[in-house]
């Protein structure tokens, strides 16, 4: 998708991010966007949970400029909801969680950050463990027994991966809750209230269509 659309929007926008769905590109438009045009308001519904100043300092202008909706008082919020075009992306959560694993997991750029080597490390370590737990009781599945896992070292395949994030019941795993209710893996609904009806939104896109849903946000809110 690229980071500078066909059509200036015309409208207020209010966008809901969803990782692994291209939500940084749609940041860094609404960045771009956000400089061009400071009358035009562009909102994100939710910031990032792990957001510090020191951590993402080319952030800092657009999520300082009062673009995230819980900053906003209960009659703003009012009007965004009538008056805003209000989109999100969404993708297939298998295809969203393989994704977060390479990425987030086993990528080498992880290890170039403190924050997030250190995050990983405590999932996986949650993961072994629930992992483990669930293989001594009866009825387990036979594509959880056959996942692979090395406590010791910390290491966890996609199969035990993908058998944690929609096997495991939330209520019982043992990660912390930034863990278990990570937006990289968890499931799109609950995150951006999409069958919310007070929020309607005007359009929920999909990653797989690409080009074509984005095009259609940028038509329809010119």
């Amino acid at each position: 998708m690229s980071e500078q659309p066909k059509k200036r929007p015309q409208k207020n926008l209010l966008y809901c991010s969803i990782a692994k769905a291209a939500s940084s590109n749609w940041k860094r438009i609404f960045f771009e966007l956000s400089k061009e045009d400071s009358s035009a308001r562009k909102l994100e519904m939710f910031g990032p949970i792990w957001f510090r100043e020191n951590q993402y300092p080319h952030w800092l202008p657009f999520y300082k400029n009062k673009s995230v909706l819980k900053d906003l008082n209960a009659t703003e919020v009012k009007t965004v909801m009538q008056t805003y075009y209000r989109f999100v992306m969404v993708r297939d959560p298998v295809s969203k969680a393989i994704a977060a694993y390479k990425d987030k997991f086993y990528s080498k750029n992880i290890h170039n950050d403190a924050f997030h080597e250190f995050f990983q490390k405590v999932t996986v370590a949650a993961i072994c463990k629930d992992i483990r737990t669930l293989r001594s009781l009866p009825g387990v599945t036979p594509y959880l027994k056959s996942a692979y896992i090395d406590c010791d070292k910390k290491f966890v395949d996609l199969k035990a991966f993908l058998s944690w994030v929609f096997l495991v019941p939330d209520e019982i795993k043992s990660a912390p809750p930034s863990a278990v209710y990570n937006p990289h893996w968890a499931m799109s609904v609950p995150i951006c209230r999409i069958c919310d009806p007070t929020i309607r939104y005007s359009f929920i896109g999909h990653f797989e269509n690409g080009h074509m849903d984005s095009d259609h946000v940028f038509q329809e809110a010119s």
